[in-house]
């Protein structure tokens, strides 16, 4: 929902929507508070989920659902995720431009088409454990790659969100986080 230039992807579930879940959250549209997400489910499956909800959440908020509820009822919620995403696009543009101005030779990024991260692959030799630590003495933190495998894989990227702060904000931690990395290559040889 959050593309930066209105051409949305087609959810995966439109492939095959009896074996393919659909997940989301307003906690990304609406308001990170309220911590009320969806699922649309294959219609085999949709008794146990309800089951395995119940068990996991036991009291869910219903003041939390009652304001969604009314939000998407009574305003233009479709008005709001694209000025969310014009605001998301330019954060974007702002790191993938400190991305390119400030990062050493070796390192790699993707270029998000919405949301609010970008994958930074680290050069050579570089594993984002060992970084982090360097990063945080800068001033500048991230989620090393990985937390987001079930594997031993991730171990050269990191995902930085570029979402919350500002341009100017954005600019300066990227400059700290590619010292961070020179510093990393300096100190392995």
């Amino acid at each position: 929902m959050l593309s930066f230039d209105g051409n949305f992807k087609p959810a995966l579930r439109s492939i095959d929507p009896d074996n393919i879940f659909y997940l989301g959250s307003f906690s990304k549209i609406f308001s990170p508070g309220l911590r009320i997400g969806w699922i649309v489910a294959p219609s085999k499956i949709r008794a146990q989920l309800q089951i395995a909800s119940e068990a996991t959440t036991i009291c869910p908020s219903l003041f939390s659902q009652l304001i969604i509820e009314r939000y998407i009822s009574d305003f233009d919620w479709r008005s709001q995720i694209a000025s969310f995403s014009a605001v998301y696009r330019e954060h974007c543009e702002a790191a993938l431009a400190a991305l390119d101005r400030y990062m050493p030779t070796g390192t790699t990024w993707t270029t998000p088409t919405g949301g609010f991260f970008t994958w930074i692959t680290l050069p050579e030799g570089c594993h984002a454990e060992d970084l982090l630590p360097i990063a945080i003495d800068a001033g500048v933190v991230f989620i090393p790659g990985s937390a987001f495998y079930a594997d031993d894989s991730g171990q050269e990227q990191v995902r930085i969100a570029f979402s919350f702060v500002s341009p100017e904000e954005l600019t300066e931690g990227i400059r700290r986080l590619a010292g961070a990395i020179r510093q990393l290559m300096a100190t392995q040889g």
